[in-house]
Formats: C-alpha cells, sequence, structure tokens
C-alpha cells in the first residue's frame, strides 16, 4: 500500500529530525556541565541532568516513532499512530504539526490505508487517492526536515550560549579592597568608592527576599538586584547557604556580599573596618 509506505518514510523522517533536534540540544550543554562538574558545582550536575534528560527523551520518540514505522509497513498500528499524532500536532510546530495533521489523514481518511489499519479489506487501489498520499507526504516530509534543522540549529546553538552564561553567573564573586574603592568583579560587578560607605557590617542573615527585579538566581547563588521586605530594593551577591554576609551601606543603596568561603567574607570585613 503506497500511502503506508509514505506514511513509515513519514515516521523514520520525523524520527531523525527529533534525534538531530536532543543531539544538538543535549551536546550544546555537555561542554559547561563537564567544566563544571571537575569543581563538584551543583549546577554542574544540573546541566548535565538537564542534558541527559533532553537526551533520553528525544531518543525515546525517536525509538517510538522507528517502531510506529515498522508497524506501518506490515499494516498495522493505527492507535499508536493516532496517539503520536495527537501528540505531535502542538508539540514543536511546525515540524510536529505537520506530522500529525498527515499521518491523521493517512490514518483515517484515505480509503486504502485506513481499511488495511482498521483490519478490513482494503478497496480498489484509488489513484486520485494515492496521489493526495504522495503529494501530502511530501510536503509533511519537506517541513519536518527544513524545521528539524532550524530547530537543532536554533536550540543547540542558545543551549551551547546558556551553558558559558550559567557558569558565569554561578562563578564566585569577587570582592577586592583597595586603598581607595571596593572592586566587585564577574555578573554585576561595579567599583564603590570607599569615600560613599556608610557603614559595614557582619551579619549572619539575610534579608526575606519578595522579588528579582534584575538578577540572576540558580542553585542558591543570587546576582543582581532584589526586592526585600526589610531594606526594601537591594543589590546582592552572594550564595545563600555561605554565611556570614557582609552588608555594604553606601550611597548607591545596601550591597550584601557574601564569598563561598566563609574566612575570606570575614577578612573582607576586617579590611573595611566591619564589625
Amino acid at each position: 500500500m503506497l500511502a503506508l509506505d509514505l506514511q513509515r518514510r513519514l515516521d523514520r523522517t520525523f524520527a531523525l529530525a527529533q534525534l538531530a533536534i536532543g543531539l544538538a540540544c543535549g551536546v550544546g550543554l555537555l561542554p559547561s556541565a563537564l567544566r563544571l562538574w571537575t569543581t563538584d558545582d551543583a549546577l554542574g550536575a544540573l546541566l548535565a541532568a538537564t542534558a541527559a534528560l533532553v537526551l533520553a527523551l528525544t531518543l525515546g520518540s525517536a525509538a517510538l516513532l522507528w517502531f510506529a514505522g515498522q508497524r506501518a509497513a506490515v499494516g498495522q498500528g493505527r492507535g499508536l499512530h493516532t496517539a503520536l499524532a495527537l501528540l505531535s500536532l502542538t508539540s514543536n510546530p511546525p515540524l510536529g504539526t505537520a506530522y500529525g495533521a498527515c499521518t491523521l489523514w493517512t490514518c483515517w481518511s484515505h480509503p486504502g490505508a485506513a481499511a488495511q489499519l482498521a483490519g478490513r479489506p482494503p478497496p480498489p487501489v484509488d489513484a486520485a487517492a494515492d496521489q493526495r498520499a504522495t503529494r501530502y507526504h511530501r510536503l509533511a516530509r519537506q517541513v519536518v526536515v527544513a524545521s528539524g534543522l532550524f530547530y537543532a540549529l536554533l536550540g543547540g546553538g542558545l543551549l551551547a550560549a546558556l551553558g558559558p552564561f550559567l557558569e558565569w553567573g554561578g562563578a564566585e564573586p569577587t570582592l577586592t579592597v583597595t586603598a581607595d574603592a571596593v572592586e566587585l568583579g564577574g555578573m554585576y560587578g561595579e567599583r564603590i568608592d570607599r569615600s560613599t560607605i556608610q557603614r559595614v557590617e557582619l551579619r549572619e542573615d539575610l534579608p526575606t527576599i519578595t522579588l528579582r527585579t534584575n538578577g540572576y538566581a540558580l542553585g542558591g547563588t543570587l546576582k543582581g538586584w532584589f526586592q526585600t521586605r526589610e531594606h526594601g530594593r537591594v543589590k546582592l551577591l552572594l550564595h545563600t547557604d555561605q554565611p556570614p554576609w557582609l552588608y555594604l551601606y553606601r550611597d548607591g543603596g545596601l550591597l550584601i556580599y557574601g564569598s563561598e568561603d566563609p574566612d575570606r567574607t570575614r577578612q573582607l570585613s576586617d579590611a573595611l573596618g566591619g564589625g
């Protein structure tokens, strides 16, 4: 049956497209995950787990689609194809939409394919229906291939760029004290003239954060501007699980800093005359 052979090809094309997207996205995260993993950073474990999940889901989806194609080749698998088509209609448009619409038409509207998949004797060959099947499946495959390549390049590129961004955001916030200024390095870093610092406190508690207004927050690392209940808008450069924290009251508002090494935070407090 021509329509079922075309459906088998469409199943395999969609399977390969899903696999390409998953590999591009998963591999895009792996370099950053491996670099962070060597430092025993929880963020590295999170990235590695995300990459593994993406790969597992796409491998499973590709295997299921390949199996569906095998079933179509022998005139079986109507229920499986219907389920895959319905799930695909709203996922990854337009490639999922193209696959789902064409598959539903094959399973339920093509006279010969629908009858054979339902276990009924197929009617006489319908040349017009086979011509439509050829046209629909060719169009669906073209959409799947083109959009699959687009998503693979876009998704892989974005995740490859996301990894270094997360590395940068999760890196240790640095603070250097000089005679004239306090230098904050990394994401949301700045230079603070010591003359603008009103007082410094070393504290074991953090304010209650109610909103992130312009900042980075992942894995206990907070960088940027946050709204707090006690102090209003505050700039944070710290790890929430590493007390104590250095409170710098300055002309531009409160800044709270905390190193991964508590002793380092205490040393900086002493250098700034905090208590």
